[in-house]
Protein backbone atom coordinates (compact mmCIF):
# COMPACT_ATOMS: atom_id res chain seq x y z
CA UNK A 1 0.00 0.00 0.00
CA UNK A 2 1.32 3.43 -0.97
CA UNK A 3 0.58 6.64 0.96
CA UNK A 4 1.44 10.23 -0.03
CA UNK A 5 1.38 12.83 2.77
CA UNK A 6 1.40 16.26 1.13
CA UNK A 7 2.08 19.78 2.36
CA UNK A 8 0.81 22.01 -0.51
CA UNK A 9 2.92 24.88 -1.75
CA UNK A 10 2.37 28.11 0.16
CA UNK A 11 2.42 31.29 -1.93
CA UNK A 12 3.89 33.18 1.02
CA UNK A 13 6.68 30.97 2.28
CA UNK A 14 7.81 28.43 -0.33
CA UNK A 15 11.59 28.06 -0.31
CA UNK A 16 11.47 27.26 -4.01
CA UNK A 17 9.92 30.67 -4.78
CA UNK A 18 12.30 33.12 -3.14
CA UNK A 19 12.71 35.13 -6.36
CA UNK A 20 8.95 35.51 -6.76
CA UNK A 21 8.28 36.50 -3.16
CA UNK A 22 10.86 37.92 -0.76
CA UNK A 23 8.88 36.78 2.31
CA UNK A 24 9.81 33.20 1.49
CA UNK A 25 13.36 33.85 2.65
CA UNK A 26 12.30 34.52 6.21
CA UNK A 27 9.60 32.09 7.29
CA UNK A 28 8.92 28.45 6.52
CA UNK A 29 6.26 26.22 8.10
CA UNK A 30 7.47 22.68 8.40
CA UNK A 31 4.88 19.89 8.03
CA UNK A 32 5.62 18.31 11.41
CA UNK A 33 2.12 16.84 11.64
CA UNK A 34 2.79 14.76 8.54
CA UNK A 35 5.97 13.41 10.08
CA UNK A 36 4.08 12.40 13.22
CA UNK A 37 1.46 10.65 11.11
CA UNK A 38 4.13 8.87 9.10
CA UNK A 39 5.59 7.51 12.31
CA UNK A 40 2.22 6.07 13.31
CA UNK A 41 1.47 4.29 10.03
CA UNK A 42 1.80 0.47 10.04
CA UNK A 43 5.13 -0.74 8.60
CA UNK A 44 3.56 -2.46 5.58
CA UNK A 45 2.74 0.95 4.08
CA UNK A 46 5.16 2.71 1.71
CA UNK A 47 5.08 6.36 2.79
CA UNK A 48 6.25 9.51 0.97
CA UNK A 49 6.17 12.94 2.63
CA UNK A 50 5.96 15.55 -0.12
CA UNK A 51 6.59 19.16 0.89
CA UNK A 52 5.77 21.26 -2.17
CA UNK A 53 7.48 24.26 -0.56
CA UNK A 54 10.77 22.58 -1.41
CA UNK A 55 9.61 22.09 -5.00
CA UNK A 56 6.40 20.80 -6.58
CA UNK A 57 6.73 17.16 -7.72
CA UNK A 58 5.52 15.87 -11.06
CA UNK A 59 2.69 13.74 -9.72
CA UNK A 60 1.91 12.34 -13.17
CA UNK A 61 5.36 10.73 -13.27
CA UNK A 62 5.03 9.18 -9.82
CA UNK A 63 3.43 5.82 -8.94
CA UNK A 64 -0.28 6.02 -8.23
CA UNK A 65 -0.88 6.04 -4.45
CA UNK A 66 -3.63 4.17 -2.62
CA UNK A 67 -4.25 7.04 -0.25
CA UNK A 68 -3.37 10.75 -0.06
CA UNK A 69 -3.37 12.89 3.09
CA UNK A 70 -3.13 16.69 2.89
CA UNK A 71 -2.39 19.26 5.58
CA UNK A 72 -2.92 22.96 4.94
CA UNK A 73 -2.94 26.50 6.27
CA UNK A 74 -5.49 28.99 4.96
CA UNK A 75 -2.98 30.51 2.57
CA UNK A 76 -2.41 27.06 1.02
CA UNK A 77 -6.09 26.32 0.48
CA UNK A 78 -6.23 26.92 -3.28
CA UNK A 79 -3.29 24.65 -3.94
CA UNK A 80 -4.70 22.02 -1.58
CA UNK A 81 -7.89 21.93 -3.68
CA UNK A 82 -5.83 21.54 -6.85
CA UNK A 83 -3.83 18.63 -5.44
CA UNK A 84 -6.96 16.97 -4.10
CA UNK A 85 -8.73 17.31 -7.45
CA UNK A 86 -5.78 15.76 -9.30
CA UNK A 87 -5.75 12.60 -7.20
CA UNK A 88 -9.52 12.26 -6.96
CA UNK A 89 -9.71 12.27 -10.76
CA UNK A 90 -7.48 9.20 -10.60
CA UNK A 91 -9.89 7.52 -8.17
CA UNK A 92 -7.55 7.94 -5.18
CA UNK A 93 -9.06 8.53 -1.73
CA UNK A 94 -7.97 11.93 -0.39
CA UNK A 95 -8.43 12.87 3.28
CA UNK A 96 -9.10 17.97 3.97
CA UNK A 97 -7.78 16.84 8.75
CA UNK A 98 -11.35 17.47 10.09
CA UNK A 99 -11.99 15.20 13.07
CA UNK A 100 -15.80 15.18 13.02
CA UNK A 101 -17.05 16.63 9.75
CA UNK A 102 -20.67 17.36 8.92
CA UNK A 103 -22.01 14.61 6.70
CA UNK A 104 -23.42 11.32 7.99
CA UNK A 105 -20.52 9.29 6.63
CA UNK A 106 -18.01 11.68 8.22
CA UNK A 107 -19.56 11.23 11.66
CA UNK A 108 -19.70 7.44 11.19
CA UNK A 109 -15.99 7.52 10.36
CA UNK A 110 -15.26 9.53 13.52
CA UNK A 111 -17.17 6.98 15.61
CA UNK A 112 -15.16 4.14 14.10
CA UNK A 113 -11.97 6.06 14.89
CA UNK A 114 -12.96 6.56 18.53
CA UNK A 115 -13.88 2.87 18.88
CA UNK A 116 -10.47 1.91 17.50
CA UNK A 117 -8.75 4.31 19.91
CA UNK A 118 -10.60 2.70 22.81
CA UNK A 119 -9.58 -0.78 21.70
CA UNK A 120 -5.97 0.40 21.38
CA UNK A 121 -6.08 1.48 25.05
CA UNK A 122 -3.81 4.47 24.38
CA UNK A 123 -4.12 5.83 27.93
CA UNK A 124 -3.74 9.41 26.72
CA UNK A 125 -5.84 12.51 27.24
CA UNK A 126 -6.40 14.63 24.17
CA UNK A 127 -8.23 17.66 22.81
CA UNK A 128 -9.59 18.37 19.35
CA UNK A 129 -11.24 21.02 17.21
CA UNK A 130 -14.80 20.45 16.04
CA UNK A 131 -17.90 22.28 14.90
CA UNK A 132 -20.86 22.69 17.21
CA UNK A 133 -22.54 19.63 15.64
CA UNK A 134 -20.19 17.61 17.87
CA UNK A 135 -22.87 18.10 20.53
CA UNK A 136 -25.73 16.71 18.43
CA UNK A 137 -24.91 13.02 18.78
CA UNK A 138 -24.81 11.49 22.28
CA UNK A 139 -23.17 8.32 21.01
CA UNK A 140 -20.43 10.37 19.35
CA UNK A 141 -19.78 12.26 22.59
CA UNK A 142 -19.61 9.04 24.59
CA UNK A 143 -17.30 7.38 22.08
CA UNK A 144 -14.98 10.43 22.08
CA UNK A 145 -14.82 10.64 25.87
CA UNK A 146 -14.04 6.95 26.41
CA UNK A 147 -10.55 7.00 24.79
CA UNK A 148 -9.55 10.20 26.57
CA UNK A 149 -11.09 13.32 24.98
CA UNK A 150 -11.07 16.01 27.68
CA UNK A 151 -11.55 19.18 25.63
CA UNK A 152 -12.85 20.53 22.35
CA UNK A 153 -12.26 23.87 20.64
CA UNK A 154 -15.47 25.17 19.08
CA UNK A 155 -15.70 28.18 16.78
CA UNK A 156 -18.79 30.11 17.86
CA UNK A 157 -17.13 33.02 15.96
CA UNK A 158 -19.62 35.79 16.82
CA UNK A 159 -22.56 36.39 19.16
CA UNK A 160 -24.84 37.65 16.35
CA UNK A 161 -26.65 35.98 13.43
CA UNK A 162 -25.55 38.93 11.26
CA UNK A 163 -21.92 38.16 12.05
CA UNK A 164 -22.37 34.51 11.09
CA UNK A 165 -23.87 35.57 7.77
CA UNK A 166 -20.88 37.85 7.16
CA UNK A 167 -18.59 34.88 7.78
CA UNK A 168 -20.73 32.58 5.64
CA UNK A 169 -21.10 30.24 8.62
CA UNK A 170 -24.80 29.43 8.43
CA UNK A 171 -24.11 25.99 9.88
CA UNK A 172 -24.07 27.30 13.44
CA UNK A 173 -27.70 28.44 13.25
CA UNK A 174 -29.21 25.38 11.64
CA UNK A 175 -32.34 23.97 13.31
CA UNK A 176 -32.59 26.96 15.69
CA UNK A 177 -29.64 25.55 17.62
CA UNK A 178 -29.55 26.07 21.38
CA UNK A 179 -25.89 26.77 22.13
CA UNK A 180 -26.34 26.58 25.91
CA UNK A 181 -27.86 23.10 25.62
CA UNK A 182 -25.07 22.03 23.24
CA UNK A 183 -22.38 23.10 25.71
CA UNK A 184 -24.10 21.30 28.56
CA UNK A 185 -24.35 18.06 26.56
CA UNK A 186 -20.62 18.17 25.87
CA UNK A 187 -19.78 18.90 29.50
CA UNK A 188 -21.94 16.05 30.76
CA UNK A 189 -19.49 13.69 29.05
CA UNK A 190 -16.53 15.16 30.92
CA UNK A 191 -15.36 17.18 27.91
CA UNK A 192 -14.55 20.88 28.37
CA UNK A 193 -15.68 23.16 25.51
CA UNK A 194 -13.51 26.17 24.71
CA UNK A 195 -15.36 28.88 22.79
CA UNK A 196 -13.60 30.83 20.05
CA UNK A 197 -14.88 34.24 18.92
CA UNK A 198 -13.68 36.79 16.35
CA UNK A 199 -13.71 40.52 17.05
CA UNK A 200 -13.45 43.00 14.18
CA UNK A 201 -16.11 41.91 11.70
CA UNK A 202 -17.67 44.67 9.61
CA UNK A 203 -20.91 44.11 11.51
CA UNK A 204 -19.21 44.62 14.89
CA UNK A 205 -19.84 47.90 16.71
CA UNK A 206 -18.52 49.37 19.99
CA UNK A 207 -19.42 47.08 22.85
CA UNK A 208 -18.73 43.87 20.90
CA UNK A 209 -16.08 42.77 23.41
CA UNK A 210 -18.56 43.02 26.27
CA UNK A 211 -21.18 41.22 24.18
CA UNK A 212 -18.79 38.34 23.46
CA UNK A 213 -17.99 38.02 27.18
CA UNK A 214 -21.70 38.00 28.05
CA UNK A 215 -22.54 35.35 25.45
CA UNK A 216 -19.62 33.14 26.46
CA UNK A 217 -20.79 33.42 30.07
CA UNK A 218 -24.34 32.59 28.99
CA UNK A 219 -23.10 29.49 27.14
CA UNK A 220 -21.03 28.57 30.24
CA UNK A 221 -18.03 27.52 28.15
CA UNK A 222 -15.01 26.36 30.15
CA UNK A 223 -12.65 28.69 28.32
CA UNK A 224 -13.07 31.81 26.19
CA UNK A 225 -10.72 32.77 23.37
CA UNK A 226 -11.46 36.08 21.67
CA UNK A 227 -9.22 36.76 18.67
CA UNK A 228 -8.97 39.74 16.35
CA UNK A 229 -10.02 39.47 12.72
CA UNK A 230 -6.73 39.05 10.86
CA UNK A 231 -6.47 39.14 7.09
CA UNK A 232 -3.68 37.08 5.54
CA UNK A 233 -1.97 37.84 2.21
CA UNK A 234 -3.42 35.70 -0.54
CA UNK A 235 -6.96 35.65 0.89
CA UNK A 236 -10.08 37.47 -0.34
CA UNK A 237 -10.26 39.30 2.98
CA UNK A 238 -6.74 40.64 2.49
CA UNK A 239 -7.53 41.83 -1.03
CA UNK A 240 -10.70 43.54 0.17
CA UNK A 241 -9.10 45.27 3.14
CA UNK A 242 -6.03 46.21 1.11
CA UNK A 243 -8.18 47.86 -1.55
CA UNK A 244 -9.95 49.81 1.19
CA UNK A 245 -6.62 50.87 2.78
CA UNK A 246 -7.50 49.05 6.00
CA UNK A 247 -4.29 47.02 6.49
CA UNK A 248 -2.40 48.72 9.30
CA UNK A 249 0.70 46.50 9.38
CA UNK A 250 2.06 45.31 6.03
CA UNK A 251 5.82 45.83 6.26
CA UNK A 252 7.07 42.27 5.82
CA UNK A 253 9.00 40.42 7.09
CA UNK A 254 9.17 42.72 10.14
CA UNK A 255 5.41 42.69 10.73
CA UNK A 256 4.94 38.92 10.57
CA UNK A 257 5.37 38.75 14.33
CA UNK A 258 2.08 40.61 14.75
CA UNK A 259 0.05 38.14 12.66
CA UNK A 260 -0.80 35.91 15.61
CA UNK A 261 -4.54 36.81 15.85
CA UNK A 262 -3.89 38.68 19.10
CA UNK A 263 -2.54 41.94 17.64
CA UNK A 264 -4.44 44.63 15.74
CA UNK A 265 -3.10 44.48 12.19
CA UNK A 266 -6.08 46.08 10.44
CA UNK A 267 -8.46 49.02 10.67
CA UNK A 268 -11.99 47.95 11.48
CA UNK A 269 -15.13 49.49 10.09
CA UNK A 270 -16.93 50.57 13.27
CA UNK A 271 -14.24 50.00 15.90
CA UNK A 272 -11.37 52.27 16.84
CA UNK A 273 -8.01 50.73 17.66
CA UNK A 274 -8.27 52.13 21.18
CA UNK A 275 -11.80 50.94 21.85
CA UNK A 276 -11.97 47.56 20.10
CA UNK A 277 -12.00 45.51 23.31
CA UNK A 278 -14.67 47.61 25.04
Amino acid sequence: MRLYLINPSNPLVAIAQVKENRWNRFRVWKPLSLMVLAGLIPPEWEISILDENLGVPDYTAMPRPDLVGITTFTSQANRAYEVSHHFRRLGVLVVDDNLIGARREHIARAKDLFRAMTLANLRKQWVAQASINFADDKELLSLAAKPGCIGVFIGFETPTPEGLRELGKKFNHLKARDFCACVRRIQRHGIMPAGFFIIGLDIDEPGIGQRVAEVASQYVVDNLNALFLTSLPGTRLWDQMKSEDRIALDAFPEDWKYYALTFLVARYKHLSLDGIID
